[in-house]
């Protein structure tokens, strides 16, 4: 590439056919007008050149940030799937515990009891994403994606809103059994055994008419607002694995036509 601009050079300077270079001046100004030239064209290419480049690595680090989202989703799906399962067995438990305080009719009362204690359990949904999408990327080459993702963060907030709801309201109910006295009595009939099951204390001479269950609003009311509230979230789980697993699936198709 030198020697070929070295040689358009010589041959304005040289070449007859372009005017006879009788006087050392006309000679130098064509040798310089075509300096000229050249740099003017070196820098058109080099500028080219910079430019290929910058947009190359601009495409290849959003390429990375794309990838690094797709993970995320992967990895709040996998998330979200096991609160599905735990929300949904304790729904399960709350709908059978309603069902034994109606009819009045708790068959084994240490069970009832253990049952009960696991739907107080807190459990909440934190996404791997970012909590601003935006802040992950310097520019978006993609309006579909960029909506896909604002979408995705919006039903996040929302999810975790609702849990956010639903373990304040629980933990209201709660302090409302601490107070009436709900949990005194449970505690007295305690008693620590190292051969019991791993799922299960182990409550003696426990008297449920003693502690007066069926008559407790309070120990009902967090019974229906677990069976309803986990009820909202799995629903919402599902929506948000749907509408992760449609902007990988996007992301990727993406990422592979670049």
């Amino acid at each position: 590439m030198i020697k070929f601009f070295r040689n358009i050079r010589q041959k304005l300077v040289y070449d007859g056919n372009t005017g006879r270079p009788a006087l050392p001046a006309g000679r130098y100004l064509k040798y310089a007008f075509g300096e000229i030239i050249l740099v003017v064209i070196g820098i058109l290419i080099a500028l080219q050149i910079n430019n290929w480049n910058s947009n190359r690595n601009e495409k290849l680090k959003y390429q990375k940030q794309l990838a690094k989202v797709v993970q995320n989703i992967k990895s709040d799906s996998l998330q979200l799937q096991h609160l599905k399962q735990s929300r949904l067995l304790a729904r399960n438990i709350a709908s059978s515990l309603m069902k034994e305080l109606n009819d009045k009719n708790v068959a084994k009362p240490y069970k009832f009891i253990n049952s009960f204690l696991a739907l107080t359990g807190e459990l909440k949904f934190v996404s791997n994403l970012d909590k601003q999408i935006e802040n992950q990327f310097e520019n978006y080459q993609n309006t579909e994606i960029h909506e896909l993702l604002d979408d995705y963060q919006k039903l996040v907030e929302e999810i975790e809103f609702r849990e956010f709801r639903h373990n304040e309201f629980s933990e209201n109910l709660e302090a409302e059994l601490w107070r009436n006295g709900f949990f005194r009595k449970v505690g007295s009939t305690y008693k620590n055994d190292e051969g019991i099951n791993q799922y299960y204390s182990k409550f003696e001479n426990l008297d449920l008419d003693e502690i007066g269950i069926y008559d407790d609003e309070t120990l009902y009311a967090l019974c229906l607002r677990a069976e309803l509230g986990f009820s909202w979230l799995i629903t919402e789980y599902d929506l948000l694995i749907q509408k992760g697993f449609k902007t990988s699936q996007i992301i990727n198709k993406f990422i592979d036509k670049k």
